[in-house]
């Protein structure tokens, strides 16, 4: 009877909480982040952790809401998420850039359903001149309006093609 309880337990428990779809495995070098406050769930994913000077990156953010109630999002202007980067400095972490740059400032609250997920389109952002390189750069996502969740992952900057295959070799 032990035995079968158990089993009956596990087995609710593995229908209750699933199998995370094949998509939620990183890919080889990608940077994937995740953090969750107060039933909210944020998922970065960056393609690449060693980025070239110029290139263009593709950095996906997703929201999850893990409450039996729909979450009304506060954003306050036409942007829905927020990516930084981040330097270590001495003093702590000082931000480098933050994208969007600009957005329309219109108050824009949107709807998260109870128990729902949404992709947002990918953010593609220009690797610029002024990113740092040669040195653990920390990006960050975190959705307009709700400061928490944070999910954040460490990239790296590189100024030549040479450079970051060596710096994938290591």
């Amino acid at each position: 009877m032990r035995t079968f309880t158990l089993a009956c337990l596990t087995l609710s428990t593995a229908v209750l909480t699933g199998c995370p779809p094949k998509s939620a495995q990183p890919a080889p070098g990608e940077v994937v982040s995740r953090a969750a406050h107060d039933g909210l769930s944020l998922e970065l994913r960056v393609p690449r952790q060693h980025l070239l000077r110029g290139e263009i990156v593709a950095v996906t953010v997703s929201a999850r809401n893990l409450t039996r109630s729909d979450m009304v999002i506060p954003a306050r202007s036409g942007a829905l998420v927020y990516l930084t980067l981040w330097r270590k400095t001495f003093a702590g972490w000082e931000q480098v850039v933050r994208y969007p740059e600009a957005a329309a400032q219109v108050l824009s609250p949107w709807r998260l359903a109870a128990r729902a997920a949404h992709t947002f389109p990918p953010l593609e952002l220009r690797v610029g001149p002024d990113w740092p390189s040669g040195e653990p750069l920390r990006i960050t996502a975190e959705l307009n309006g709700r400061p928490e969740p944070r999910a954040a992952g460490v990239v790296r900057v590189h100024l030549t093609q040479e450079q970051r295959d060596q710096a994938k070799a290591h």
